[in-house]
């Protein structure tokens, strides 16, 4: 889920620009849902969460 890794508004709109409107629909349902099966109130509640799992190489540190 590119929201807990931080995907923003601009890979969203690329989205929906190929693929077309209608897909708003399902990634509401689908951001819904998650959020339902995990007892997330709010996209911020969870939005980064995925940032913690990101390993980097002993060079880049």
């Amino acid at each position: 889920m590119r929201v807990i890794s931080m995907g923003g508004a601009v890979q969203l709109a690329t989205v929906v620009m190929f693929n077309g409107y209608l897909l708003v629909e399902q990634l509401l349902s689908g951001i819904l849902d998650f959020m339902d099966r995990h007892g997330f109130e709010t996209i911020a509640d969870f939005q980064g969460l995925g940032l913690k799992r990101i390993k980097h190489k002993e060079s880049e540190l």
